[in-house]
């Protein structure tokens, strides 16, 4: 979106800036990834390994 400064309706200055989506488009995606995601716990017997994360099945 822009908009345009200047005397007697000259544009001699344009600001220009970017919008975010609707707030609830953007909830309904973080939401939705949310929904999606897989649940790990860090177990610290395994902190030490190259497999510290497990994975719990919902």
């Amino acid at each position: 979106e822009c908009k345009s400064h200047g005397m007697s309706g000259c544009c001699t200055v344009k600001t220009c800036w970017m919008r975010l989506a609707n707030f609830r488009v953007i909830g309904d995606n973080l939401k939705a990834r949310f929904d999606g995601a897989t649940r790990v716990q860090v177990s610290n017997s395994l902190r030490q390994s190259s497999n510290a994360v497990a994975v719990i099945s919902p």
